[in-house]
């Protein structure tokens, strides 16, 4: 079931730990760098406000949540759907190349060819995440940037996110997504 948006933006100006050229401008880019959150609003039917929550918003999903959620359709609820809006938004959402992906995929791939099971680490995703940050903390203050991520990851490692970089928990975007204010979230 698809639902009208809120012309409310949910990405407003950077926090004040960027530097102060990236705190003046609102964020251009959201960043979806596990599969977890992307098929946690899949779930909730929210998957277009990603696409609609700011005018001109750049989302990125890195190789390793396309990779996941393509070759490893049963692994989470309604992948299909997922899929389908990645397709769907080939034109507007990027897919961004990860050093974990680099190595990690070709690997699965091989597995998946000779019919073997891939164990899927426990720890890729968020070896991923540490990555992308790595990669996107050289160029702070950088493009201002949210990041759109679990909320035990939030919890655990809000503390290596470089300056221009916001965390958004799932949790704050569909508190949002249903119509609630983020304010003192």
């Amino acid at each position: 079931m698809s639902r009208s948006i809120r012309k409310t933006p949910i990405f407003g100006q950077a926090g004040a730990r960027s530097e102060a050229a990236a705190a003046k401008l609102p964020p251009k880019i959201v960043v979806i760098p596990a599969s977890g959150p992307l098929v946690s609003v899949q779930v909730r039917d929210a998957l277009d406000a990603l696409l609609e929550a700011d005018p001109g918003l750049r989302p990125i999903v890195t190789d390793l949540v396309q990779f996941e959620v393509s070759a490893f359709p049963n692994r989470f609820h309604d992948v299909q759907a997922v899929l389908a809006f990645l397709e769907r938004h080939n034109d507007r959402i990027s897919i961004q190349k990860t050093t974990i992906g680099k190595f990690a995929i070709p690997a699965m791939k091989d597995q998946l060819k000779r019919g073997e099971a891939v164990v899927w680490q426990k720890d890729l995703g968020d070896l991923a995440i540490n990555c992308y940050i790595k990669a996107i903390g050289k160029l702070d203050p950088g493009e201002p940037t949210w990041m759109l991520i679990s909320d035990e990851w939030f919890d655990e490692n809000a503390y290596v996110v470089p300056g221009n970089v916001r965390l958004m928990s799932v949790a704050k975007f569909l508190t949002w997504y249903d119509g609630h204010s983020l304010d003192g979230l």
